[in-house]
């Protein structure tokens, strides 16, 4: 072979290995983007957690007095003062799971596409309201705790617990 020609081996070695190399960039950016996708979908669970939580401790529910006649409610909040909860309403919040209730819940939340389990309990004492079903063992679950207190100033404890369905 003269100076400055290149063998067709050559050219087959390079162009193989420039193939392996967009195979492994390409398995690799799929790999990346799954995983982008997967910790932006937690972080809107969170976010949601966040403000549900959040609207259930600080925000009375509209109508102020929904406990009496479920029917109206259009905005699900248990306190009558920020973080302080009307015990009245968390007592109340277990009948939120009879019938479609809870499917209405969750399109007062903006949460369709989601599970949510509520429950309310004295902190380190009994458990007082629960809304909605426990968590699956096999889902990824994303809870939140809350603690307020009641009218009498005792502690409570309020978790939130948010999966996809």
């Amino acid at each position: 072979m003269k100076k400055g020609q290149t063998g067709v081996m050559d050219l087959i070695i390079a162009v193989v290995i420039a193939i392996i190399a967009l195979t492994a960039i390409a398995l690799s950016w799929d790999r990346f983007i799954i995983k982008l996708n997967e910790k932006n979908e937690f972080n809107d669970l969170q976010i949601k957690l966040f403000q549900i939580s959040d609207q259930l401790v600080t925000s009375e529910g509209n109508p102020d007095e929904w406990n009496e006649n479920v029917s109206k409610l259009t905005s699900l909040g248990l306190a009558i003062e920020d973080r302080v909860l009307s015990m009245e309403k968390v007592h109340n919040l277990s009948k939120l799971n009879e019938g479609q209730n809870t499917t209405n819940i969750k399109k007062l939340l903006n949460i369709e596409a989601y599970e949510i389990f509520v429950n309310v309990s004295y902190l380190n004492g009994p458990q007082i309201s629960i809304l909605g079903p426990e968590p699956y063992q096999n889902k990824s679950v994303v809870s939140f705790i809350r603690y307020p207190k009641d009218q009498l100033g005792r502690a409570l404890e309020v978790n939130v617990k948010l999966w996809k369905k």
